[in-house]
């Protein structure tokens, strides 16, 4: 899919009172449509770290971090095979452990979203 786009604030989060914190990842799930029964099909699964500690080098293993940044600009992520268990928290240790689909990998870009006067 191309131009896809998508905002994460915390207003639009299913649990907005949470707020997003310095682990948060975005699941993206790779799917397609089969052509012999024209049902989508599950591909594979990519997570992308929205912050990273302070450095730039990997992201935050810890929700009460304080000094983390954005992860800002244009990345290439490799997509897995499988699902990270949603009883476990996403990090980059688990990530590393997962095996990755061969040459798949996807783009995204990541900009920080212009705020108003009031934050």
């Amino acid at each position: 899919m191309f131009d896809f786009r998508m905002e994460i604030r915390p207003e639009n989060l299913e649990k907005a009172s949470r707020g997003i914190w310095p682990t948060t990842y975005i699941e993206i799930i790779v799917e397609t449509m089969d052509r012999s029964d024209m049902n989508n099909k599950i591909i594979g699964f990519a997570y992308f770290p929205l912050f990273l500690v302070k450095d730039g080098t990997v992201p935050p293993n810890d929700d009460k971090a304080s000094s983390f940044i954005y992860n800002d600009g244009a990345h290439q992520i490799p997509v897995y095979y499988n699902r990270f268990n949603p009883n476990e928290r996403i990090s980059l240790a688990g990530l590393q452990k997962m095996p990755k689909i061969d040459c798949a990998t996807l783009c995204v870009r990541s900009f920080q979203c212009p705020v108003d006067t009031r934050g």
